[in-house]
């Protein structure tokens, strides 16, 4: 490298990179991934709003999910209400 260093961590990442891909290459979805990371960048450059995003990356365009109605059974147990 002529004298020059990496960044701290480049080679621990370059090496979770690789035994994600080597390992779980099957599990990985690249164009999500790569979509994902161009939202990332969207919302730094603050082009997007974090919140709204996450909310329809967590809950889809349909909004939140209900909240479950439960009640209490005992001092740590619940079940869900009909």
């Amino acid at each position: 490298m002529c004298g020059k260093r990496a960044r701290p961590g480049a080679e621990l990442h370059a090496f979770a990179w690789w035994i994600a891909r080597e390992y779980f290459g099957n599990l990985v979805d690249y164009g999500f991934t790569a979509g994902m990371e161009d939202d990332l960048d969207e919302i730094a450059s603050g082009r997007e709003e974090a919140l709204p995003w996450l909310s329809r990356f967590y809950f889809g365009t349909s909004g939140p999910l209900p909240e479950p109605k439960m009640e209490r059974t005992g001092d740590w147990q619940w079940r869900a209400m009909d």
